[in-house]
């Protein structure tokens, strides 16, 4: 599932917790545009930094988060149309860990 992240909060329905907690977070939220919610276990809720579908070298940017109980895998990756999609930033832990991380890495970019 696919949704605009505005100014209304967006269905919690499926999302990781790690994911509900960060969009909780008023200065995180207003950094993300765009939010796909995983399909899959194995897959990540997408908190996308920047969307641009209609470029054809990137789509833009993501924070991927990724829970199983309470270890949790959080990157920054591009959405390059060429060469997949490279991480800037990746940090790998339990929820509270990995938040304050994620956090604290939103704030410094």
């Amino acid at each position: 599932m696919t949704q605009a992240i505005g100014e209304t909060e967006p269905a919690e329905a499926g999302l990781y917790a790690l994911t509900s907690a960060i969009l909780a977070n008023p200065e995180a939220r207003a950094r993300f545009c765009r939010l796909d919610v995983h399909d899959e276990a194995d897959q990540g809720d997408r908190l996308w930094l920047e969307y641009t579908p209609d470029n054809p070298v990137s789509e833009g940017s993501y924070i991927s988060i990724t829970q199983d109980g309470s270890s949790c895998y959080v990157c920054h990756d591009a959405a390059d149309n060429f060469g997949g999609h490279p991480t800037f930033w990746d940090c790998y832990g339990t929820e509270v860990t990995v938040k304050a991380a994620l956090l604290t890495y939103l704030a410094d970019t």
